[in-house]
């Protein structure tokens, strides 16, 4: 069983934290200041029945 702690960010605040780090990898991507597509290694997408989620991991 896993104990409720209370956390000092929310997951929608993580959420949004990650997806600027990636963004970011993404358009240093596309400039070519990377020559690996960060963001593809980082990230899937988990499709359901009415939504699709991006994950990173």
């Amino acid at each position: 069983m896993v104990n409720a702690t209370q956390t000092k960010r929310s997951e929608k605040t993580i959420n949004k934290i990650v997806n600027c780090v990636i963004g970011i990898y993404d358009c240093m991507t596309k400039k070519e200041y990377l020559d690996k597509d960060v963001k593809s290694a980082l990230t899937k997408e988990i499709k359901t029945n009415n939504k699709t989620y991006t994950s990173s991991g």
